[in-house]
């Protein structure tokens, strides 16, 4: 099986500007991704998918390969899934590993976990989250303890 890794980093954020490549403890903010990335012994091809020069010039400094993103692909109305589709369209791949540079905190071996449990139990998708009981203030009537909770997917690590 074919697995193929990727972060998508566009530079036009706005709500940060230049998030991806914001100096955090230390290094940019996608270098962790990055660093968890190659960590990894599952994933196959690991990319970034850029439309910025100087994102690409940091990801090739940490070696990994840059896949350049079409501008209509790096606008605040594209999404994540069509940024992926255009990747696994001239990439072959069998599963993908979607990483998010802005969910940078990932504990060693967790991509790897994951994407065992993925093929082991041939899903069709995994997701990273936790059971979020959180209401929304003045509209709780219930005990924290007797909220059942919803699945907050934590941008972390996605498969498909």
């Amino acid at each position: 099986m074919n697995i193929l890794g990727i972060t998508p980093a566009r530079g036009g954020s706005k709500g940060i500007p230049r998030k991806n490549i914001k100096e955090i403890a230390g290094k940019p903010l996608i270098a962790w991704t990055i660093e968890a990335a190659k960590e990894s012994e599952m994933i196959d091809r690991y990319v970034v998918s850029t439309e910025d020069e100087e994102i690409a010039q940091i990801v090739r400094g940490y070696g990994v390969e840059v896949f350049p993103r079409p501008a209509e692909l790096a606008t605040d109305e594209a999404s994540t899934l069509c940024v992926l589709q255009h990747l696994v369209e001239n990439i072959p791949c069998d599963i993908v590993v979607l990483l998010q540079a802005t969910s940078p905190i990932r504990r060693l071996g967790l991509i790897d976990e994951c994407v065992k449990e993925f093929k082991d139990n041939d899903y069709d998708s995994l997701a990273t989250g936790f059971i979020c009981d959180y209401i929304e203030y003045g509209k709780n009537q219930l005990r924290r303890q007797a909220i059942d909770g919803f699945f907050y997917d934590d941008g972390n690590i996605n498969l498909m």
